[in-house]
């Protein structure tokens, strides 16, 4: 059987986003009362371990690696599953001649060749924020299939209004990181890696006692920490998948448990582990810059939206501990917001010394959050990410949305003011 070796496009955090770690016994939302809190989370002694070491700055040898190795993600054609939910929303839109591209082979990219950012917990383009996505390639030896595509990066009202790609089969369940600081692990290893492997070779890793489909966190942690729980940087961690691959959990199980040393020190001696591993290694990583946004129809959010809608899954890191969340709220000119009222939503945090990372798995442009709190549904508030975690008690079931006003360095809410100590981007 010929394996197809995955592309990661690490589409990279320059998004600073706060610690999302469990909230213990937050209060049921009020939906009469459409006042911004800030919550601190109250945290479990793991969570807490957890957050203490997260996400690294990268050092320069890293940066340097980023700078020559790190695509930067310019446009993307639609793969079968992006045509088949573009057909649901859009059945005017003649497709009958459109070839979808296969996995991996969607991506139109070009070398990064500014100066790093100093933004901390990423691997920087430019000054612009952005957000790191895995997707999957097939192997380069494969037909490029892409090229008989008739539509090319698809914008506005051709795209689904709502996509969350943790419904896919290939999306694995909630896993917990324990007290071990392996989020950025977890976010590029267990949930990108084998989201997107699954999704190039069909795999159904929804159950969770099949260890044999789901990539291990524990391979590229002990890896990328230099024998220290003192967290990873996550472009360390695809250079690891790129050079090295990676075992699957069942072959290198991981256990968040941080009183054994061995649960991150421990560097595998195996040879068919080793040897399985190598036909795992990710293609490339790259970058989509992402600020501006002020709606949720903007057109600076069309290439993370597409490759969402292909079914790719996006990497983020974030830095701080306090954050702005409230509750969706009811939009009244809209239906399609109604099963997510009362969910958690996060607008902006507050700068910190921790890092975190995470996943992104989808958005929803009906999502509305009175930000600035004057009752009034506005084009800035509107529409938000969804977001997986690596704490099964954290948010929704270890899920949350994330506004799209919040990868903004600047609020477009009118009358929003953001927390004195920064916004979720820093």
């Amino acid at each position: 059987m010929k394996f197809k070796r995955i592309l990661t496009c690490a589409l990279t955090a320059t998004i600073l986003l706060s610690n999302l770690i469990p909230l213990q016994g937050i209060a049921a939302p009020n939906q009469n009362n459409t006042k911004i809190e800030t919550q601190t989370k109250v945290l479990t002694d793991d969570a807490k371990s957890g957050m203490l070491h997260g996400v690294k700055e990268p050092s320069a040898e890293t940066k340097e690696w980023a700078k020559k190795n790190m695509k930067k993600i310019k446009a993307i054609k639609p793969n079968k599953v992006g045509l088949d939910r573009i057909k649901k929303v859009s059945p005017n839109i003649n497709m009958d001649k459109v070839v979808p591209a296969d996995i991996g082979d969607e991506l139109s990219t070009e070398s990064q060749n500014t100066e790093a950012s100093p933004t901390k917990g990423s691997a920087p383009i430019n000054t612009t924020n952005s957000i790191r996505a895995a997707s999957a390639s097939t192997s380069s030896t494969s037909a490029n299939v892409a090229a008989a595509s008739t539509i090319s990066t698809l914008t506005g009202s051709s795209l689904p209004n709502y996509v969350d790609n943790s419904q896919l089969d290939c999306f694995p369940p909630i896993r917990d990181q324990g007290g071990i600081g392996s989020c950025a692990a977890f976010s590029t290893t267990y949930y990108q890696l084998t989201h997107m492997t699954g999704l190039a070779l069909g795999w159904n890793t929804k159950d969770n006692q099949d260890n044999t489909n789901k990539m291990s966190p524990k391979w590229t942690y002990d890896f990328a920490n230099y024998g220290y729980d003192s967290g990873s940087n996550e472009t360390d961690i695809y250079r690891i998948l790129q050079e090295n691959g990676c075992a699957t959990w069942s072959d290198f199980p991981y256990s968040g448990d941080k009183t054994n040393p061995i649960n991150y020190t421990q560097i595998c001696q195996n040879k068919a582990v080793w040897e399985n591993a190598f036909r795992y290694r990710i293609k490339e990583c790259g970058t989509v810059p992402v600020d501006n946004v002020s709606s949720n129809k903007d057109q600076n959010l069309e290439t993370i939206k597409n490759m969402l809608v292909d079914g790719y899954v996006l990497s983020f890191a974030c830095m701080g501990f306090d954050f702005n969340s409230g509750y969706v709220m009811n939009d009244p000119s809209t239906s399609a917001d109604d099963s997510f009222v009362g969910q958690c939503e996060v607008i902006c945090m507050k700068s910190g010394p921790y890092g975190h990372q995470m996943t992104i798995v989808g958005y929803n442009d009906d999502i509305w959050i009175d930000m600035n709190g004057n009752g009034t549904v506005e084009a800035g508030e509107k529409g938000a990410f969804r977001v997986a975690d690596s704490y099964l008690n954290s948010f929704n079931n270890g899920f949350y949305w994330l506004s799209y006003d919040s990868v903004n360095s600047t609020s477009s809410v009118p009358g929003f003011i953001a927390p004195p100590s920064g916004r979720t981007l820093s």
